[in-house]
């Protein structure tokens, strides 16, 4: 939460509105993907946690293993979909205000989307197996490290919020 909400308010702080309108549709699609992932790791989390009460360690790692894979497979299936597609589909979509953006940011985009599975994943694992503690420290620090990479990156990236009313202005080259 506080990395989505820091860096949205950054986002619109710096710049302006629609870039932040921009950011919010990221964070939809983010949350609507991440929610196909968490149809299949959140029961798989449960069942490895009773397969480690059980004693049954080889089934929970097949299982965990198994969950990797399916999870790593959707996220790059989203990113090539994000590269490939987005452009196109975003014009369509969400209007002519969203024509032009580079498939550049859709790959920075898919890779961050990418990694977010990933972190889900292991997660999940973590409270699976037990890990809560730990994974409460990770989370703070990945949050903080967020936090202090979003605020120079931001505050250098723009002075003052943009005065273009939409984001064709924005993303257009010619």
């Amino acid at each position: 939460m506080v990395e989505y909400y820091l860096c949205g308010f950054l986002v619109g702080h710096y710049g302006g509105p629609e870039m932040i309108a921009l950011y919010g549709v990221l964070v939809q699609i983010t949350i609507l993907q991440l929610g196909f992932v968490m149809m299949v790791s959140t029961p798989t989390w449960t069942a490895v946690a009773e397969g480690l009460a059980r004693g049954d360690r080889p089934w929970a790692q097949g299982a965990a293993r198994r969950l990797y894979l399916y999870g790593s497979a959707f996220g790059l299936c989203a990113f090539a979909g994000l590269v490939l597609l987005g452009p196109k589909v975003f014009s369509i979509w969400l209007g002519a205000d969203f024509t032009g953006i580079p498939r550049s940011l859709f790959a920075c985009y898919g890779f961050y989307f990418v990694a977010h599975v990933w972190r889900h994943l292991n997660h999940v694992m973590m409270i699976g197996t037990g890990q809560v503690g730990k994974l409460a420290r990770i989370q703070f620090a990945e949050s903080a490290v967020v936090a202090a990479v979003a605020w120079p990156a931001l505050m250098g990236g723009a002075s003052s919020p943009s005065p273009e009313p939409s984001c064709r202005g924005r993303w257009r080259a010619d």
